[in-house]
């Protein structure tokens, strides 16, 4: 027969000498999580970030492939001041003058980002106004995250991946979605996803809870999915506690209209932009 009592004293007595082993060399495991700084995409605009760098011996090496260590990215392309501005002249939809481009980047290019992606209040100091300050705020802000994560082996590993980035994003090899444009290094806790999936309850308290969490997502610049098949349909019958009031149920279709007009109202603190939302139901 085993002796259960025995096994688990035995193993306690060898935790302990495990936990006292630790002690004695002073490396006591640690749980905690490092947090993300706040605002860093602005301080790391030709500044050092707030927090020094966290060496990790197997964190990530990482080469360069587009990017060179005795030249920065921004300095390897033509650079010029260019309006940026849409619609009638007379009398413009958007207007930015005097913004700071790459010469290879168009004009459509030059009005969609300055309009949508150029973070701060227009005609203030706080305002972008170059790709220099735009790609710095996101690449810059990213590679802190990394830095004080402890994912890089070394901190030239950490330069290497902001300057990788950065060429990347300076010559269209690759794009983020419009949410981390938005946000990454101008939020403190930046919505970067461009689609959220929500579930719904066939609960007037779970139905709520879905208005109150799709507005806060179109306020971020997202978009959102969802799947309507546990609301029940116009044949199912209501449960008793409804019966009292009403024999009859609507189907999820006004709820998808007032979702729409919601969408449609929901006051946004980014730029406009068209936000994708779908609903479905089996």
């Amino acid at each position: 027969m085993i002796n259960l009592k025995q096994d688990v004293g035995e193993l306690s007595a060898e935790k302990s000498k495990l936990i006292r082993k630790d002690s004695d060399v002073g490396t006591p495991m640690s749980t905690a999580t490092p947090k993300r700084p706040k605002r860093v995409g602005q301080a790391t605009r030709g500044a050092q970030p707030e927090h020094p760098d966290v060496p990790n011996k197997n964190g990530w090496v990482v080469p360069r492939v587009f990017s060179r260590a005795d030249v920065r990215p921004f300095d390897e392309v033509e650079w010029e001041n260019r309006d940026a501005l849409i619609g009638d002249p007379e009398d413009p939809a958007f207007e930015q003058r005097e913004v700071e481009f790459p010469k290879s980047w168009s004009q459509n290019a030059t009005n969609i980002v300055a309009q949508k992606y150029f973070r701060g209040q227009i005609g203030t100091e706080q305002r972008e106004r170059s790709v220099k300050q735009m790609i710095g705020r996101v690449a810059g802000t990213i590679a802190a995250w990394g830095r004080e994560g402890g994912y890089f082996a070394s901190s030239d590993d950490g330069d290497s991946f902001e300057a990788e980035l950065t060429s990347i994003l300076l010559h269209q090899k690759a794009a983020f979605n419009s949410p981390v444009w938005f946000n990454v290094g101008f939020e403190e806790r930046p919505q970067c996803s461009a689609c959220f999936i929500l579930s719904v309850e066939d609960t007037m308290e779970s139905i709520l809870d879905w208005n109150t969490k799709e507005g806060k997502i179109f306020r971020g610049g997202s978009g959102s999915g969802i799947n309507l098949s546990n609301i029940r349909g116009s044949m199912e019958p209501l449960s008793r506690v409804v019966l009292r009031r009403c024999s009859c149920v609507s189907s999820p279709s006004p709820l998808v209209r007032l979702s729409s007009v919601r969408f449609n109202r929901t006051p946004a603190n980014k730029p406009r932009r068209r936000v994708r939302f779908q609903r479905a139901w089996e």
